[in-house]
């Protein structure tokens, strides 16, 4: 029984220091991504559609890097294939 709940205990730490690399993953993460998207917009020509194309693009493409990292810090294992 007392060994049970070290598990738990165990489990519940391993979860909070999960969680806590995950958000500084995905604010680190993130700034950098946003830095390059930047970056990157300066060298596009100066075509309204196609910048719209582009930031339409890029304001996407980091969403399922970040639902990994999540999935990750709440302990699910991501889905086959992803």
């Amino acid at each position: 029984m007392l060994q049970q709940r070290d598990e738990r205990e165990n489990d519940r730490e391993t979860m909070r220091a999960r969680s806590l690399i995950a958000v500084f993953a995905i604010i680190g993460g993130l700034a950098v991504y946003a830095l390059a998207a930047m970056l990157l917009a300066e060298t596009l020509p100066s075509s309204w559609p196609l910048q719209a194309a582009f930031f339409a693009v890029a304001g996407l493409v980091w969403i399922p890097p970040a639902a990994r990292i999540i999935r990750w810090g709440v302990g699910k294992r991501p889905p086959a294939g992803s």
